[in-house]
């Protein structure tokens, strides 16, 4: 189940951003990590999905017109989203099994392991 949604509402693939000041690293320190990310309407499916991945429903939020649907958003990164993604690795079409080996790719070399 949790693959055929990420399939079809999510992301896989490597979420980047820089340290803040007063974090341990120094200010634009560059982090790279593994991440899957699912959006859609459905606070219910959602939820599910976030109580899967072990994290909380993100939003809801509202772009655009407010006459449009609110969305709502589950992420998991690093070690987590490792963890999902070998699991549903056989589930996955081509191209989220490509973006998949990339982001485990990445995180396991970036973090220097394997499992």
């Amino acid at each position: 189940w949790l693959a055929g949604i990420i399939e079809g509402e999510g992301f896989i693939g490597i979420h980047r951003t820089h340290a803040k000041a007063g974090h341990k690293k120094p200010p634009g320190y560059r982090y790279e990590t593994a991440c899957i990310e699912v959006a859609m309407n459905d606070r219910d499916v959602i939820a599910r999905v976030a109580d899967l991945f072990g994290k909380r429903v993100l939003g809801p939020y509202q772009y655009g017109k407010l006459a449009r649907k609110p969305h709502y958003q589950a992420q998991v990164f690093g070690k987590d989203a490792a963890r999902v993604l070998r699991l549903i690795l056989p589930h996955l079409g081509v191209r989220r099994t490509s973006a998949a080996n990339e982001a485990l790719t990445l995180w396991e070399k970036k973090w220097n392991c394997s499992k």
